[in-house]
């Protein structure tokens, strides 16, 4: 949660933290796919399918979150101080958007997104990780602002 990320900075100053759920939202996200210039690639057909696929198994993700977050680290040392109340509907909410900017918040590409149509694209990891819009996205998440 957005809330929660501004607490843990304030809490732990060292700390990067992604503004999306993974690693491989950024890498997989369209704009960051759409610089590489592939034959065949259209951007908004392959933001159809990712906000296809999340419609469709959104409900499970919300059901799996809880205990996802239960996990972190940060939520076992100072529970009541970083954690959000009611963070169900915060999920919720963001799950519900057709915004990538949203609901990749609460949308693993690593693990609920097939790939399956896209393997032209997985097979360029190495050049994902080397865009312009990438480096600029994880250069301000390694900013510690």
């Amino acid at each position: 949660m957005d809330s929660e990320i501004e607490k843990i900075k304030k809490a732990y100053s060292n700390y990067a933290i992604l503004e999306y759920y993974c690693f491989e939202n950024y890498l997989f996200h369209p704009d960051n796919i759409q610089e590489l210039n592939l034959i065949g690639f259209d951007k908004n057909e392959y933001t159809k399918e990712i906000i296809k696929q999340k419609n469709i198994i959104k409900n499970d993700i919300i059901s799996n979150y809880k205990n996802a977050r239960n996990s972190y680290q940060e939520f076992k040392i100072e529970l009541d101080k970083l954690r959000t109340k009611n963070e169900e509907y915060l999920i919720i909410e963001y799950l519900e958007s057709d915004d990538i900017e949203i609901f990749f918040k609460a949308f693993s590409m690593k693990d609920n997104f097939n790939k399956s149509k896209i393997t032209y694209i997985t097979s360029k990891y190495p050049e994902l990780a080397k865009t312009k819009w990438f480096r600029i996205k994880i250069e301000t998440i390694l900013s510690f602002k």
